[in-house]
């Protein structure tokens, strides 16, 4: 990050993202844990940056996750001042599964409302906490 704000000319903006860990966090939780409870202690290590999810298992790619906090605290300690965060993706993991979201017979009327339910969320930064990724706008000081 401070490679990226040293080459970054003064006044300039910058538009930088990051994979939200506490949606990431939620992602493990399944509707009933009970035929597997040790995904709660996954989740918990996932949570406190004892372990990472997986992309792909071999090779192993590990996600990398932060909280809006910490993505906000990294950017102003590195010198940028943040215009904007916002969230994306937040109905797709929070609420519609992946079964939903790949149907080719939904109605484009459906999509297009999720899609505005999308946008309508994005511009609440409260937000953000909820959006599968986190994107800032930030400026250098």
């Amino acid at each position: 990050m401070s490679e990226l704000v040293r080459v970054l000319k003064r006044n300039a903006r910058i538009i930088l993202s990051a994979q939200n860990r506490l949606v990431q966090t939620m992602a493990h939780l399944p509707g009933d844990p009970t035929p597997n409870p040790e995904i709660l202690q996954k989740a918990y290590n996932v949570l406190q940056r004892q372990e990472h999810s997986m992309l792909s298992q071999e090779p192993p790619i590990k996600i990398h996750t932060i909280t809006p906090d910490e993505f906000r605290s990294l950017l102003e300690r590195n010198g940028l001042e943040i215009e904007r965060m916002v969230s994306k993706g937040v109905t797709m993991p929070l609420r519609f599964g992946q079964e939903f979201m790949m149907k080719a017979d939904t109605q484009a009327e459906l999509f297009s409302n999720v899609l505005k339910l999308e946008l309508a969320f994005s511009e609440l930064s409260d937000s953000v906490a909820l959006g599968g990724h986190i994107q800032a706008i930030a400026r250098k000081k």
